[in-house]
């Protein structure tokens, strides 16, 4: 019976449901990308082993005598492993076919065998960077996951021991996307340019890393890629292993240390002594620990989520207004059916319920046609915000909990939405219609 009303008015249904599965597919692919948002920023933080970051409050490095003082801070009983480092953006230039006799202060023309490329450059201590890489091969600078393909084989900072004058090791680890475009291979040489174009330090790529950067989208025009060299090396390439200021000369500059609290310090209470003393030590400088990240990113993130879920509601909501609407104009074409159906003795709950079934079949086929959409439109705007941002993110999270709770949240939208063209259905009396059956 439900189903012969439904085929009766077939193109008016037609169009119901292609509201209700393009509302649905919407509310499908933004709930996807609320959720990939959340577990990409969530997990990327959560996973990183460094419970303290003291890092400069501005861009340029203000941390001073940056080896000494981690060396001093790896004493203490209170902490484990700490790594000081240096992040920056450096020019690298890719040479083919080059001279081999090129030498740091040398010009380095641009024509077409040569490219050049801004990457984000990391200076470390291999040894202190391993402690914080535990069993496996990877590490996290900055909230980015970077795994390596090979590692330095000299672990310490032998150029810095030498007060910045010999034993230049120049061993540099390059983002593997770089590696393919520019087709080098592990023992090629890379140089690093200044601003004017000649050459401030030379080096010789002694592995790779696989990072979330893809070389293209928005990142690209900030950053092409990542590499990795001692941190000695990064400060007399980049001129911060001394900066001669008003109010003196500052030594061995970086931009962070990253902090282990001892586990005998694990309780919060413990913690959060450490983290008061660290402050005490640094200040002038940002003392984070790993719950303040994750809420700084949970703020960042909750302004997209907020925006994606309340334009899925919003499509959702027209769409069921539109079952409404439509379900209400059936209900006045029926009048004198259900007057019929009235004066025969059927229930005014028998014809409510009729009517809710009827919202409930409409947009129960709806959202079922509209999984398929939803599902590709989850996959598409993953890849368009990859491409955008130019980063191998998951964005998108197209899981059976996000189909369940759309389901869930579409079926009370319905159920409410439905009320007032059944509670309309059930005020017709008998006799309403029925006066227009007789005359015809």
């Amino acid at each position: 019976m439900a189903s012969g009303r439904l085929r009766r008015r077939w193109a008016r249904n037609l169009l119901t449901v292609l509201a209700i599965m393009i509302s649905f597919s919407m509310l499908l692919s933004l709930t996807s990308i609320s959720l990939g948002l959340h577990r990409a920023s969530e997990e990327r933080l959560s996973d990183s082993p460094r419970d303290v970051v003291v890092s400069s409050l501005g861009l340029d490095p203000n941390i001073e005598d940056s080896h000494e003082t981690a060396l001093e801070l790896k004493q203490s009983d209170d902490l484990g492993s700490v790594m000081p480092l240096l992040t920056v953006l450096g020019k690298l230039a890719f040479v083919e076919d080059g001279p081999s006799d090129l030498k740091v202060g040398d010009r380095i023309g641009i024509n077409a065998d040569t490219q050049t490329r801004t990457v984000g450059m990391v200076g470390v201590i291999p040894d202190m960077a391993r402690d914080f890489m535990g069993d496996g091969n990877e590490l996290f600078i900055r909230s980015d996951l970077l795994r390596f393909q090979g590692w330095f084989q000299e672990g310490g900072d032998p150029f810095y021991e030498s007060n910045y004058t010999g034993n230049w090791t120049g061993e540099l680890l390059l983002d593997n996307n770089l590696l393919d475009e520019y087709g080098f291979e592990i023992g090629d040489t890379i140089y690093q340019i200044n601003g004017s174009g000649s050459i401030s330090a030379i080096y010789i790529i002694v592995g790779g890393i696989d990072t979330s950067l893809v070389g293209s989208g928005l990142t690209a025009e900030l950053i092409g890629g990542i590499a990795m060299v001692h941190l000695g090396e990064l400060q007399y390439a980049t001129e911060n292993h001394e900066i001669v200021t008003p109010e003196g000369i500052r030594h061995d500059l970086a931009t962070a240390y990253y902090i282990d609290i001892a586990p005998s310090r694990s309780s919060s209470i413990e913690k959060r002594e450490v983290y008061l003393e660290l402050e005490e030590r640094f200040p002038g400088l940002e003392v984070t620990t790993k719950e303040n990240r994750l809420y700084r990113i949970d703020e960042e993130v909750l302004v997209l989520e907020v925006f994606a879920i309340s334009v899925a509601a919003a499509s959702i909501s027209i769409g069921v207004l539109f079952l409404s609407s439509i379900m209400i104009i059936d209900v006045e074409d029926r009048r004198t059916d259900i007057s019929i159906m009235r004066a025969i003795g059927i229930s005014r709950r028998t014809i409510f319920l009729q009517t809710v079934r009827d919202s409930l079949v409409l947009s129960g086929i709806g959202a079922v046609v509209g999984l398929i959409p939803g599902g590709i439109g989850a996959s598409t705007l993953d890849h368009y915000l990859r491409d955008l941002y130019g980063v191998n993110i998951e964005f998108a999270s197209f899981e059976p909990i996000v189909v369940l709770s759309s389901f869930i949240y579409l079926l009370i939208l319905v159920l409410v939405f439905s009320l007032v063209p059944a509670i309309r259905a059930t005020t017709i009396l008998p006799r309403s219609g029925l006066s227009g059956f007789m005359n015809r």
